[in-house]
């Protein structure tokens, strides 16, 4: 399940070509059926994509949920579904024993369903390893954003900017780059060298997200998409709705011309 159709269709795509491009195909079992977004398989297997339109209130959300009678499930973007509390509970109830509803999302704010639902879990249940908890049934698995393959740079972006930085500029630089260096120095499997590329990787985010002209919006934005840790993921979105940085450029350009 998740909030865009294309999404759906990109989803749905990648495993029907998976199965056609499989290449010990005598293994699979026969293909009974193909919809839109709906395979099923002669040995009673099934994979349905769906997108979650909840725009007729909690109801519907919850038949969508109850519509979803499979044995794994897994809910893209999670903080951001309206009525997520009634669609949680169609699925619940839908599941069977055994079943699994994985439930994945950037932060959207300390607030809402999926935020009450990893809280619960963080500060109530047993921290098992690093950044996992369990509640019962329930598990809440955080995963840093340097723990993709992907976000490494070998080259440092940096020096190439750092003459347009302030004084401002430096210290929120230098106080929010510690801040994530000492959350991946807490895990001793990685290495100097790694934490150097994914640092320079993130500087490069920073300054793509405009941290010169607004250092404190590019940080926050960074850190809830990128988080270090689960507070960064789930920090507030109630600031400012004007940027004080942007502000105050403003109003020194209007100032110019009174003087």
């Amino acid at each position: 399940l998740n909030l865009d159709i294309k999404v759906t269709e990109d989803v749905f795509a990648r495993v029907a070509t998976f199965e056609e491009t499989f290449a010990m195909p005598s293994l699979l079992p026969k293909r009974t059926r193909d919809k839109t977004t709906l395979l099923a398989w002669a040995n009673g297997g099934t994979f349905d994509a769906k997108t979650v339109d909840n725009t007729g209130g909690e109801r519907a959300a919850n038949e969508m949920g109850r519509s979803c009678t499979r044995q794994d499930v897994h809910v893209t973007e999670a903080a951001y579904i309206n009525h997520y509390r009634a669609l949680m509970n169609g699925l619940e109830e839908s599941l069977p024993r055994g079943g699994c509803a994985v439930m994945e999302s950037t932060g959207n704010g300390a607030q809402g369903g999926f935020w009450e639902d990893c809280w619960e879990i963080y500060t109530k249940g047993k921290q098992v390893e690093a950044n996992v908890w369990v509640l019962g049934d329930k598990c809440l698995c955080f995963i840093a954003w340097w723990e993709h393959d992907e976000y490494s740079l070998t080259v440092d972006p940096l020096p190439e900017f750092v003459g347009q930085f302030t004084a401002s500029h430096r210290k929120l630089w230098d106080d929010s780059e510690a801040e994530h260096i000492a959350e991946m120095s807490k895990d001793s499997t990685l290495t100097p060298e790694f934490i150097e590329h994914a640092i320079y990787w993130r500087r490069w985010k920073l300054l793509n997200k405009g941290f010169l002209k607004d250092p404190e919006g590019a940080i926050a934005i960074t850190d809830q998409e990128y988080p270090a840790n689960l507070y960064q993921a789930f920090q507030s979105t109630g600031s400012a709705f004007l940027s004080l940085t942007l502000t105050n450029e403003r109003f020194e350009h209007a100032m110019s011309f009174n003087r």
